[in-house]
């Protein structure tokens, strides 16, 4: 079965088909992403064609697994080695999510006393972090640049990642924190156990630096005016404060 990925202009100014198409070469001999098999690439309307992973089901589908924990942290190691002709950073890189966190300012409509002061004390605690020196001086990993858990596939016993429209070079802390506190994983942080091998990859402390990170920008976006504000449960702006504040407890 063929799958046909297309983009339009604005995915073009922003390189996103080039980078879908040079992940899945990259990935290609890992056999943990579709086979990439043709790309057009120089018109207005680009699009890529791959061959999509038969049987394939979403990761939710499988949390309970025993296999999963192992097979996750497996495909993991093949996307963080994986070599790709060109050497972009990844779109939203570990800099670019610190001066967003930095600079946000609430919209329209003020958040609570409770989530402006979790998002005050997170904040002056990630100021003491020097995120520049950080990823200078951290081995630098491939990574498809989106952490939505909607990105890994089972087939099998295997997983497969998918969607490169945003990838390039990234550090794994980084990349580990963002699958752990994307927004699309907060209704199965019951599940916390599917990450036990893949955190063995990491420098603990930085991970819990870099998740803080992720979890404030998140409770940043699920404000008022937010980015992700009208796309999620507004319950969840409660539930992301209340993570946030216990992070901040670790």
């Amino acid at each position: 079965m063929v799958a046909v990925k297309q983009f339009g202009s604005a995915s073009m100014v922003r390189g996103e088909p080039i980078r879908e198409w040079e992940g899945l070469l990259a990935m290609e001999e890992t056999g943990r992403a579709p086979r990439p098999l043709s790309c057009q690439l120089s018109t207005e309307s680009a699009e890529v064609s791959m061959e999509w992973i038969a049987d394939s089901v979403p990761l939710e589908q499988c949390m309970d697994a025993p296999w999963v924990p192992s097979e996750l942290a497996s495909c993991l190691v093949s996307l963080f080695a994986a070599t790709p002709r060109l050497g972009f950073e990844r779109v939203g890189c570990m800099t670019e999510m610190e001066r967003q966190v930095n600079q946000w300012q609430p919209g329209g409509v003020p958040p609570s006393p409770d989530c402006m002061r979790v998002i005050s004390h997170a904040t002056e605690c990630l100021s003491h972090v020097d995120f520049s020196a950080e990823a200078l001086a951290r081995p630098r990993v491939f990574s498809n640049g989106d952490g939505n858990i909607a990105n890994y596939l089972c087939s099998g016993h295997k997983m497969y990642v998918v969607d490169f429209e945003n990838a390039g070079y990234s550090t794994l802390e980084f990349e580990l924190a963002e699958l752990m506190e994307h927004v699309s994983f907060l209704p199965y942080r019951s599940h916390y156990e599917l990450f036990s091998v893949a955190e063995t990859l990491a420098d603990s402390k930085f991970l819990m630096t870099c998740r803080r990170l992720q979890a404030t920008w998140w409770l940043q976006q699920l404000q008022p005016g937010g980015r992700f504000h009208l796309a999620n449960p507004p319950e969840w702006t409660v539930i992301q404060s209340t993570h946030l504040a216990a992070l901040l407890m670790e």
